[in-house]
């Protein structure tokens, strides 16, 4: 999924549901992944490539529940990323140079 610059920007992002980005709820992640590193959680499954199955999983739910997995989720990916260097992996802009394909989770390790 392609990942608009403009999406982190201020320290937010938007959850998607249920194949769309709720641009009326903002997640403000920064607590939760501290919060994620010290209590050590763990979260392997990389956005790009299991996005699919993670939809599956966010939109089984509510809508609240799926926000909560989704801050739950992202915090612990961030939080195993910095814990394992992950972090040290480039981030891929495509072209346009507004959009990152690849890193998103490193940027927020990284910020």
């Amino acid at each position: 999924m392609k990942i608009l610059l403009e999406n982190i920007k201020g320290n937010y992002y938007y959850p998607i549901y249920k194949g769309a980005f709720n641009y009326d709820e903002k997640i403000h992640p920064l607590h939760y992944i501290e919060k994620a590193m010290a209590n050590l959680c763990v979260e392997r499954r990389s956005y790009q490539k299991d996005l699919e199955l993670l939809k599956i999983e966010w939109d089984s739910v509510d809508s609240i529940t799926s926000i909560e997995m989704q801050r739950n989720y992202h915090s612990n990916r961030v939080a195993t990323i910095i814990n394992d260097e992950i972090w040290k992996d480039p981030i891929i802009v495509y072209r346009d140079q507004k959009s990152i394909l690849d890193g998103m989770h490193r940027y927020w390790a990284i910020y």
